[in-house]
């Protein structure tokens, strides 16, 4: 019982947790900046980015709003090259960037 007690407690103590985009602002070789506002939103080359995620290599899905109207993804890999159409959004990322090369 005592156990229980004190696990509630933590609980309420810890109250609940979020996690936020660190602040920060980077420019790499190749001229692209990015940066980050205290409203979460990041920022590449001006423009609020858009999320695209990647398993193993292959583009899975993006962070897309209902309120664009147009919730379609969809990618695939020609040549090193990924095509990406996110909504309304179409992104040429080269292959060396998502591995970080």
């Amino acid at each position: 019982m005592g156990r229980f007690v004190i696990a509630i407690a933590a609980t309420l103590l810890a109250g609940t947790a979020s996690a936020g985009v660190p602040l920060f602002a980077a420019k790499c070789g190749q001229g692209i900046t990015a940066g980050s506002n205290t409203k979460g939103q990041v920022y590449v080359n001006g423009k609020v980015a858009t999320l695209i995620n990647f398993e193993k290599g292959n583009p899975v899905s993006a962070d897309l709003s209902q309120a664009d109207g147009n919730m379609n993804f969809r990618g695939s890999n020609r040549g090193g090259v990924y095509f990406i159409e996110a909504g309304n959004e179409r992104y040429e990322i080269v292959e060396a960037f998502v591995f970080s090369g």
